[in-house]
């Protein structure tokens, strides 16, 4: 596989982090962030 099918794989999966990212960071909004995380107040890489 060529640099360019790669680089332009790695863009799709960058962009649909960051979609669920914001998803994410919008239901925390609407929660009022007051309780911690499931996971034990960690926060994601």
């Amino acid at each position: 596989m060529g640099c360019f099918e790669d680089l332009m794989r790695f863009r799709d999966e960058v962009e649909r982090a960051e979609k669920s990212i914001r998803i994410r960071g919008r239901k925390d909004e609407m929660r009022g962030r007051r309780r911690p995380d499931k996971e034990g107040g960690k926060s994601p890489p």
